[in-house]
């Protein structure tokens, strides 16, 4: 009877183990969520291109801007701007940066530790004449008043991906609602 006992619980540790490893592997092989933790209909989606840049690129090398779109799907109407650049400002999958993606977002360790993400400091967007001006707070100079390089690679995946709808044709930042031209680079 003891043997019998024990020749169960080693049968189910094994089953749990085997659940638990099944789970863990086929649970990483899932691509991850890309928009929201809300259900949205297939009718009040669009699916768009965010930009990224592309390290695969030999082109990179040369260029700190070289860029390449992937496709999200966001909510349509009026916030489908927002939506969209809320996507970019979370940075490419896993799948993605395994090939070769990378997001200049987040704070490079050169920055003070109290420095956030560029998507903390991202106020709104807003259209007029064909014109995106993306609003940021006064902390995302240091992401975009740097050096000419670091300017390139951060503004130019916000450009690219703003630059896919039609309506916009040009792409201007400002911080705290006053348009920036005095750049450093």
């Amino acid at each position: 009877m003891l043997r019998m006992r024990t020749l169960y619980a080693i049968l189910i540790l094994i089953l749990i183990i085997s659940g638990v490893f099944l789970w863990y592997t086929f649970s990483r092989k899932n691509p991850e969520p890309v928009l929201t933790t809300e259900t949205i209909p297939s009718t009040e989606r669009s699916t768009v291109l965010v930009y990224f840049i592309d390290n695969n690129n030999e082109a990179t090398t040369t260029s700190c801007g070289i860029t390449r779109g992937v496709a999200r799907n966001v909510k349509k109407g009026e916030g489908v701007y927002k939506n969209t650049l809320i996507n970019l400002f979370e940075g490419p999958n896993r799948y993605e940066k395994d090939d070769g993606l990378i997001s200049t977002f987040e704070p490079p360790s050169s920055l003070p530790a109290n420095i956030k993400s560029l998507a903390d400091y991202f106020n709104g967007i807003s259209i007029v004449d064909g014109v995106a001006i993306v609003d940021f707070k006064e902390k995302a100079l240091l992401y975009l008043n740097s050096t000419a390089c670091t300017q390139e690679s951060i503004k130019r995946p916000i450009e690219n991906t703003l630059k896919q709808f039609p309506e916009i044709e040009q792409v201007e930042y400002s911080i705290n609602g006053e348009v920036f031209r005095d750049w450093d680079a």
